[in-house]
């Protein structure tokens, strides 16, 4: 995904990959709640993932996939 298309609120899917091996019990999908770009740095990208318990991952643009 292109880090132009990415705002706060899009619906998402993060590599299975990035979720898998931290939270195998999770479902690649979630929402976007922070975009932080520090110092001309590549930006991160913070999501939330669906779920009962409030878990955030962190992306970069290219990694995401449209829902």
């Amino acid at each position: 995904m292109e880090l132009k298309d990415v705002r706060v609120g899009l619906r998402v899917e993060v590599p299975l990959r990035m979720v898998h091996d931290t939270y195998p019990w999770k479902e690649p999908y979630g929402t976007v709640i922070e975009i932080d770009s520090f110092m001309g740095n590549e930006p991160r990208i913070r999501v939330l993932l669906d779920g009962e318990m409030a878990t955030v991952v962190v992306c970069r643009a290219a990694d995401l996939d449209y829902e």
